[in-house]
């Protein structure tokens, strides 16, 4: 997804028109959905004709742009705007004007960028502080914009390579050329580290769940990977890891230490994370135990049972 170049038009968006007298100062966040974190709130100064933030002129557009409606209602104005491809996009929005001096508004926009759809909403706050001087002419504010437009790029840039988002990296690769580098960098730290602890690679696996998408991504062997935290996770009785990492194996061995178990062995064996994690493929008994204790076994599978269904939800 081009997210760079919707900044750009989000910007474009709430920043009114430069050309005279009143200096205001915009502050502008942007929510997508889909997005893995938040982006940086912006604020940029624009110079407005008084008056031009009652009118329809609070909506500047991009030249493909089109502002199809402008009503206003008491100290509410409402529009819908819409952009033709390749940035195709609509949206309505609302401006509320808070006094002669200040004002704010919301935009939620869809629409499709580079052949991927997005989900947007714009929240902007305008406030006047002063008078546009005479040397704030269109070019200097046109630079300044510029400038401010390439900074919150490159910051963005930056929150995607820290956070390894990688399924956009090659989409973003124009506006961040060092995208992919950089967050294969971390990556590759990230999973050599966890590659040398199983334990380190379970925790992993939990906070990322595309763990081995990422690491495919970035050229490092995922079953290799997996194959040595398996073989560390044994050596070391980490029977829990065993369970994440070991296939097959591991329910082989949770049916060799697991089935006709009664409750108390299974409560008091170093084997019982294998038992939990391969209840459905093991049968848990009373295993010659009193009636009481086949009773709470029954009691334990069907815990078990309800554990591994909340696993699910949650994508382990």
């Amino acid at each position: 997804m081009a997210i760079c170049r919707l900044l750009v038009i989000a910007a474009c968006l709430v920043a009114g028109n430069a050309y005279a007298d009143d200096k205001w100062e915009v502050t502008t966040s942007m929510e997508m959905v889909g997005m893995p974190f938040q982006m940086p709130a912006t604020k940029q100064v624009v110079c407005l004709a008084p008056g031009e933030q009652n009118s329809e002129k609070m909506v500047p557009a991009d030249k493909n742009c089109q502002v199809k409606s402008f009503t206003t209602s008491g100290n509410t104005s409402r529009f819908r705007i819409e952009c033709a491809p390749p940035q195709q996009m609509t949206g309505e929005g609302e401006i509320t004007r808070l006094g002669a001096d200040a004002y704010k508004g919301l935009l939620k926009a869809k629409g499709n960028m580079q052949g991927q759809p997005f989900d947007m909403k714009i929240a902007y706050n305008g406030r006047k502080i002063g008078s546009c001087a005479a040397s704030e002419n269109t070019v200097t504010k046109a630079k300044a914009m510029a400038a401010q437009q390439q900074a919150q790029i490159g910051q963005s840039c930056q929150q995607m390579a820290g956070s390894m988002t990688w399924q956009v990296a090659d989409q973003m690769a124009a506006s961040c050329p060092t995208l992919k580098a950089d967050l294969c960098k971390k990556a590759k730290a990230e999973l050599n580290k966890a590659g040398s602890d199983p334990e380190a690679l379970r925790t992993f696996q939990q906070q990322r769940g595309d763990w081995r998408e990422l690491a495919s991504y970035c050229g490092v062997d995922a079953a290799a990977l997996q194959a040595r935290a398996c073989t560390s996770a044994k050596a070391k009785k980490l029977w829990g890891t065993v369970a994440e990492f070991c296939g097959s194996e591991a329910e082989a061995l949770a049916e060799a230490h697991c089935s006709g178990r009664s409750y108390t062995v299974i409560m008091t064996s170093e084997y019982g994370p294998l038992c939990e994690r391969f209840s459905d493929k093991v049968v848990v008994t009373g295993g010659g135990a009193k009636s009481a204790d086949a009773g709470a076994a029954a009691k334990l599978n069907q815990a078990i049972d309800g554990i591994n269904k909340l696993r699910g939800l949650f994508g382990r």
